[in-house]
C-alpha cells in the first residue's frame, strides 16, 4: 500500500498541473500575513509585525494540508519545537532543546484554560483528544511567557483555539481507517437560536443569539506499529489503545458589548501497557485514564479598544505513570482588563487564582509516602505597550507575580519591536522562573529502575528553577512571494531541578543540581515558488552546555551537552482545484537524545469530491522507521480520512 502511495504521488507530480483559480496555494501576501492577528504572545489580539517574540500561527488551512493526524503532528512543523511519537498512546514534546514525555517547559492552553498537568507540569496528550476539524488555530510562542502566562511557560506557549459555535454548524464526521490496523470516528453537530432576554425594561430589543454544538468520538490504536529495535524481550510497546470522547459548547450574546460562552468535554481510555518507551522492568498492566473540564467564558467590551475577560474553569483527570495513579482536581478562576489608550500607551492587567489537589495511589513500579497535596496559587500581572515613532516603534513592559507554597516570584520582559517599510526587528530580555510541581515538593518516593529500587527522597531546601533569556528576530518580505522569519536566543539556566544519585544507587535527592546555558536559532522561510507550488523550508539549531550531578531516567526532561539542528522543507502543491499533494520532508543531524539522526518523510494526498465530501490518504515516516524520543521505532504507515457534511 504504501509503494502504490509513493508511485501515485511520483506520477501526479511529473504529470501537468493544473493551475487553480487562486494565484498560490496561500492568498495572504507578507502585508496580509503580517497583519494576521495573534493572541498567545501578548495576551490580547495584536498583528503579528507588532509582536515581539518568536511565534508561529497555523490556522485551519495549515492544519489540514498538515497530514497530520493529531495536534502533536501539527507542532512538528514548528521550528524550535522537539516532537517524537514515542508509543501509541504517548508524545514527547520540548522546545529549545528540552524534550521528554513530561516535557515541564512548556504551557500548553486550550481556549485560554491550562492543560499543562499541575501535578507533573507535563502534558498527557493522550488525554488531550481534540478533532483538528474543530480547531480555528494554533499559535506557538517560542521561548518564555511567563510575564503573562505565569510558571509552565517556561520556554513556551502552545495556545490551541478551537471554532466558535458558530462556525460548526450542520452534521460534520470523519471516518479514518489506518494499515496498522488504527481506526477512529468523530461526529458533531451543530445549531442556532434565539432566546429572549429582559432585565425588567427590555422587550425582543434584547434578544441573544446563540449558537451551539455537540460531538462525540471513538478511536482505536493497535499499537503493532510500535517495536523496540534489537534482540531481547519486550519488543513492543503499548497494544489496544481505546479512547471515547463526549464535547459540547454554546456562545450566545446578551447585549452588544457582552459575549458568553460555556465548555465541557470528557475522554476516557484504555491501553493494555507493556515495556515500552520507559526504562523500566519489564510490566504488563491495564492502564484507564480519563479527564473531564468545564468552563465559562465571559467578554465585556468596554471601548474600542477596551473591555473585561473572565474566565473560570474545573478540571478532573486521572493521571497515571508506571503504576503510580493521582486523580487531580483543578479550579481556577481569572480576568484580565485592557484598558482604552491613554496617549502611548494601552494598559493591561488581569490576576487569578487556582486550587489544585490530588489523591494519589501507589503503583508497583512508583510508590509515595504522600497519598494527597493541596496548594493555592494566586497571580497577578501588568503590562504597558507603548508606541513611539508613529506607532513604527513598540515598547513592551511586563511583569507578573507568582504566589504559591515556594513563596512570591517576580517575572518581568521588556520587548521592543520596529517596523522598516516592509521588514519588522525585534528584541527581548525576560527572567522567567518555575516552582517545583507537586510530585517534586512533596513526600518521599520509591522508582523500580533498571532493576534497582530507588528510594527518592525530597529536599528541605529546594529552589524554584530560574532562566533568563535574550531573544531577537527579524521579519522580512525579501521579495512579492518570498517571506523570511529568523530568530535568535540565548538562554541561561540557574538551579534546575534533577535526581541526585548517592554512590550506592538506591538512594537519590531531589536537588538543585543543574546550572547552563544554550544558544541557537530558528528560521523560516515561505516560497510562493509557482500558482501551485509553496514551499515552507525551516531550520532550528542549538547548541547546549550544562554541568551539574543531573541524572534523570528517561521521560523526564533530556538535556546534554551537545548540538543538535533539525530541518524540515514542506511542499504544499496543488495539482487542480480539487487535487492537493502535500509533502514534508524532516531532518535531523545529532539531536539531543535517543533519535538517531537521518531523513523521513510524510505525505498527503487530499482531493475535494465535492463541497461536502472530501478524501485523504496520509502517508507517514515513508523512508523508514522512525526512533522517537525513547526506546522504541514507529513504522511507516498509511491511512485514509473521510471528510463528510450534511
Amino acid at each position: 500500500m504504501l509503494l502504490a502511495f509513493l508511485l501515485l504521488a511520483c506520477l501526479l507530480l511529473a504529470a501537468p498541473s493544473a493551475r487553480a483559480e487562486d494565484s498560490s496555494c496561500d492568498d495572504l501576501d507578507l502585508e496580509d500575513l503580517l497583519q494576521v492577528e495573534v493572541v498567545s504572545a501578548m495576551r490580547r489580539p495584536e498583528p503579528l509585525n507588532r509582536v515581539a517574540a518568536a511565534v508561529s500561527v497555523f490556522d485551519e488551512e495549515d492544519i489540514r494540508r498538515s497530514g497530520a493526524l493529531s495536534v502533536p503532528d501539527v507542532l512538528r512543523l514548528v521550528p524550535g519545537l522537539h516532537v517524537s511519537h514515542t508509543d501509541a498512546d504517548k508524545w514527547a514534546v520540548g522546545a529549545r532543546g528540552f524534550n521528554g514525555m513530561l516535557s515541564n517547559n512548556l504551557l500548553v492552553l486550550l481556549d485560554g484554560r491550562p492543560v499543562t498537568s499541575p501535578t507533573y507540569s507535563g502534558v498527557f496528550w493522550s488525554s488531550l483528544d481534540i478533532p483538528l476539524d474543530d480547531i480555528a488555530r494554533i499559535e506557538v510562542v517560542r521561548g518564555p511567557g511567563t510575564s503573562l502566562w505565569g510558571l509552565d511557560s517556561f520556554n513556551g506557549v502552545v495556545s490551541i483555539v478551537t471554532k466558535r459555535a458558530s462556525e460548526t454548524q450542520g452534521v460534520h464526521g470523519v471516518s479514518s481507517v489506518g494499515s496498522n490496523g488504527d481506526a477512529g470516528q468523530t461526529l458533531r453537530l451543530g445549531g442556532s437560536g434565539q432566546g429572549g432576554a429582559t432585565d425588567g425594561n427590555a422587550t425582543a430589543d434584547a434578544a441573544s443569539d446563540l449558537a451551539w454544538r455537540v460531538g462525540m468520538g471513538g478511536s482505536y490504536v493497535d499499537g503493532s506499529g510500535f517495536t523496540r529495535p534489537g534482540p531481547g524481550p519486550g519488543q513492543g510497546g503499548s497494544r489496544q489503545w481505546r479512547r471515547a470522547s463526549a464535547s459540547a459548547r454554546a456562545d450566545w450574546t446578551g447585549a452588544p458589548t457582552d459575549e458568553y460562552s460555556i465548555q465541557a468535554a470528557y475522554t476516557a481510555s484504555a491501553v493494555e501497557e507493556h515495556f515500552g518507551a520507559l526504562n523500566q522492568d519489564g510490566f504488563t498492566q491495564t492502564r484507564e485514564n480519563d479527564s473531564g473540564y468545564a468552563q465559562f467564558v465571559w467578554d465585556r467590551a468596554t471601548g474600542l479598544n477596551s473591555g473585561w475577560k473572565v474566565r473560570s474553569s474545573y478540571t478532573s483527570a486521572l493521571e497515571t505513570l508506571g503504576g503510580l495513579e493521582a486523580r487531580v482536581h483543578v479550579l481556577d478562576a481569572e480576568a484580565q482588563h485592557l484598558a482604552s489608550p491613554l496617549g502611548v500607551h494601552s494598559l493591561m492587567w488581569g490576576a487569578g487564582v487556582r486550587h489544585i489537589w490530588d489523591e494519589v495511589e501507589s503503583g508497583d513500579f512508583i510508590s509515595t509516602d504522600e497519598p494527597s497535596l493541596s496548594a493555592t496559587q494566586w497571580s497577578a500581572f501588568g503590562q504597558d505597550q507603548i508606541g513611539l515613532l508613529d506607532d513604527r516603534l513598540q515598547l513592551v513592559f511586563g511583569l507578573k507575580l507568582d504566589g504559591s507554597g515556594a513563596g512570591l516570584e517576580l517575572q518581568p520582559t521588556v520587548r521592543m519591536s520596529w517596523r522598516l517599510g516592509e521588514d519588522v526587528l525585534w528584541a527581548a530580555l525576560s527572567r522567567s522562573v518555575r516552582s517545583p510541581e507537586n510530585w517534586r515538593r512533596g513526600g518521599n518516593y520509591e522508582v523500580r529502575y533498571d532493576g534497582r529500587n530507588i528510594r527518592v527522597h525530597e529536599s528541605e531546601d529546594l529552589r524554584s528553577e530560574e532562566l533568563v533569556t535574550w531573544e531577537a528576530g527579524w521579519r522580512s518580505g525579501l521579495a512579492a512571494d518570498l517571506d523570511l522569519d529568523i530568530s535568535l536566543f540565548y538562554n541561561d539556566y540557574h538551579d534546575l531541578v534533577g535526581i541526585d544519585l548517592s554512590n550506592a544507587a538506591t538512594e537519590a535527592t531531589l536537588a538543585n543540581v543543574l546550572d547552563g546555558h544554550t544558544w541557537g536559532m530558528e528560521a523560516a522561510l515561505e516560497w510562493n515558488a509557482l500558482s501551485f507550488l509553496t514551499l515552507r523550508p525551516s531550520l532550528a539549531w542549538i547548541a547546549q552546555d550544562f554541568n551539574g550531578g543531573w541524572v534523570e531516567p528517561r521521560g523526564d526532561n533530556q538535556v546534554l551537552d551537545d548540538e543538535s539542528l533539525e530541518a524540515r522543507l514542506q511542499a504544499l502543491t496543488r495539482l487542480s482545484s480539487s487535487l492537493n499533494l502535500d509533502a514534508t520532508l524532516y531532518y535531523q543531524d545529532d539531536p539531543p537524545g535517543p533519535p538517531s539522526e537521518g531523513f523521513n518523510l510524510d505525505a498527503a494526498l487530499s482531493w475535494r469530491i465535492s463541497e461536502n465530501l472530501r478524501l485523504a490518504l496520509i502517508g507517514k515516516n515513508l523512508l523508514g522507521a522512525q526512533e522517537g524520543f525513547g526506546l522504541l521505532e514507529e513504522d511507516s504507515s498509511a491511512t485514509l480520512r473521510v471528510t463528510w457534511d450534511f
